[in-house]
């Protein structure tokens, strides 16, 4: 049956709801026009999730009233009846909800009830569970299991996650021809991720130009499908080169789709760019944006932009902020950062000039493998290296 886009279903029901809602609160004196619109509007966004009147009543309880026991027990009640789909709303209930619902065990009881059904996208969504131990023990093997009945059945996201089980030997033997194979059956169906994933096993293989080409080719049909990691692969390749002209410019039009697209590793790049002018004119503050946008989960742009702090470009400068993010750098572990503020004591840029201090962290340093704070222990507040992240 065809499915209509998760985002035109989204918004099917966002309107549905609202209808509806609106048609409660107004009672009978609405047109019956009106209130057939909403109704039929609330089950086209029902559809991905329902094939029976009672997993719509769930449906009902868990978007528009609210009530969610009443949700998880009509979707069992459906579920019971033969709707699969049920179970797996109930899956994506538990595995969705907040607090006290959240309930990642149960999230996998449903979703295996779904899949013994034979309902293909519950067969895949176990297989993931069982591939990230997600409310179950982690096993490799039972994910390949349902991945296969999934793939088999005709979803693109299983057979593209089979081609990573044979490409990693996970689950099964390696075998990088079925792993192909598999890529290219889900690629045929537009999966973008497998048609990267086939660019990353070319790229192995390539020894001339035309294979990097070739690589290049498929990397790049999922780079514009919208694939993040793909993005920030052949911007990569435009940087250096790599089976395509050397070009700055689109290196970082490709790098900056990605780093819109959420992907820390390519904020972290922009930013760069705009501080090398890589592509871009250079722009400290436009670098400062991105870094601090990346920092949550990088400490790279922690320190970056701690750099730019300590510089003043594209930020007001404060030594005392440039240690305060070193610091958080330096408690998640980050060796770099240990090393720097090791000469900020030195120093008594920002922090308290303390050699105690510049030993402790140079120590911290050296233990996280930076060869530096090593060197720099020897003699520790001797004239150290200039600072350079970037």
């Amino acid at each position: 049956m065809y499915m209509l886009p998760g985002g035109i279903l989204a918004r099917l029901r966002s309107v549905a709801v609202w209808s509806l809602k609106f048609l409660l609160a107004a009672g009978l004196a609405l047109p019956v026009a009106f209130a057939g619109i909403s109704v039929a509007l609330f089950t086209i966004s029902g559809a991905d999730y329902c094939s029976s009147l009672q997993c719509l009543k769930g449906y009902a309880q868990e978007f528009i009233f609210k009530d969610k026991d009443k949700a998880v027990a009509y979707y069992s009640r459906a579920g019971w009846e033969g709707d699969a789909k049920a179970y797996l709303s109930a899956a994506k209930f538990y595995k969705n909800a907040y607090g006290r619902w959240n309930d990642p065990e149960l999230t996998f009881h449903y979703t295996q009830l779904a899949a013994k059904h034979g309902y293909t996208e519950a067969m895949f969504q176990l297989g993931g569970l069982y591939d990230l131990g997600h409310g179950v023990k982690e096993d490799a093997t039972r994910a390949f299991y349902w991945y296969s009945r999934a793939a088999d059945a005709g979803s693109s996201f299983a057979q593209n996650r089979l081609g990573i089980l044979y490409m990693k030997g996970r689950g099964t033997d390696q075998d990088l021809v079925l792993a192909r194979r598999w890529f290219k059956r889900a690629a045929s169906a537009g999966d973008a991720g497998a048609m990267f994933n086939i660019g990353a096993l070319m790229k192995v293989d390539a020894e001339t130009p035309l294979d990097r080409v070739k690589a290049n080719r498929w990397v790049r049909w999922a780079a514009e499908r919208g694939h993040a990691s793909a993005q920030i692969r052949i911007g990569l390749n435009y940087a250096e080169g790599w089976g395509v002209r050397w070009d700055e410019e689109k290196a970082f039009s490709w790098m900056l789709k990605a780093a819109k697209s959420g992907k820390t590793e390519a904020q972290v790049r922009v930013g760069l760019a705009y501080v090398k002018a890589a592509g871009v004119p250079k722009n400290y503050f436009k670098a400062a944006n991105w870094f601090r946008l990346a920092m949550g989960q990088s400490t790279h742009a922690r320190n970056l932009l701690a750099v730019l702090y300590l510089q003043g470009r594209g930020v007001e400068k404060s030594s005392k902020q440039a240690a305060k993010l070193f610091r958080l750098s330096s408690r998640k572990g980050d060796a770099v950062a240990s090393y720097v503020l090791g000469i900020l004591h030195c120093s008594g840029l920002g922090v308290q000039k303390s050699k105690e201090q510049a030993v402790k962290h140079f120590e911290k340093a050296k233990l996280g493998g930076n060869k530096k704070a090593e060197e720099q222990l020897k003699d520790p507040c001797r004239e150290p290296d200039p600072i350079v992240l970037m």
